[in-house]
């Protein structure tokens, strides 16, 4: 709340404009957050934002088996389609992004560099050839990972994460009356 008037204030003053509106978009979503617990006292509403809360708490758990899922995948892929004289500091961020956007269907398909026939080029890299592409194997074994990983991530995570989201809510549903006595104290 002290940064929301710290923010109106600052408005008028000369060159504190962008930074304080920066800083409000960043608190306004808290803020309204922290506005839900003026429901907590309702039958209905207190049990079910104590289930948002549980939820985070099982998103957390959730996004962690994502991250190690997602950085297996994100090294072994690298490691296939990248040439080692191509490694750097862009390497790294392709070892976040290939995979976090394969699990929305953006599969980047042009890093296998298909040719007409559509099957993968003959011509193999070396640790010299910065032009290298990928090898026929490499390109098998790349694909293949591709399809595990998208079976684990759109199939075996989410059912996962519908488990315990499915879980916490029945916990706190059949507890609800006794949940909403305890909020009211």
């Amino acid at each position: 709340m002290k940064l929301c008037t710290a923010c109106t204030v600052s408005r008028p003053i000369q060159g504190c404009f962008q930074g304080g509106r920066t800083v409000l978009a960043v608190v306004s979503v808290p803020m309204f957050c922290k506005l839900l617990m003026l429901f907590e006292y309702k039958p209905t509403l207190g049990p079910i934002l104590l289930m948002l809360r549980e939820m985070s708490k099982d998103l957390g758990v959730f996004l962690l088996l994502m991250i190690i899922f997602l950085l297996g995948f994100g090294v072994s892929y690298i490691a296939l389609l990248i040439p080692p004289a191509r490694l750097g500091w862009t390497s790294l961020s392709a070892l976040f992004m290939y995979p976090y956007f394969q699990m929305f269907g953006d599969f980047y398909l042009e890093v296998f560099e298909l040719d007409e026939a559509s099957a993968y080029t003959e011509k193999t890299w070396d640790a010299g050839d910065p032009n290298g592409v990928v090898s026929r194997g490499q390109g098998i074994v790349s694909v293949a990972l591709l399809v595990c990983w998208v079976m684990i991530s759109t199939v075996v995570l989410v059912n996962l994460l519908i488990a315990m989201f499915s879980d916490t809510y029945r916990t706190i549903k059949d507890n609800q009356l006794i949940i909403w006595k305890y909020q009211r104290y």
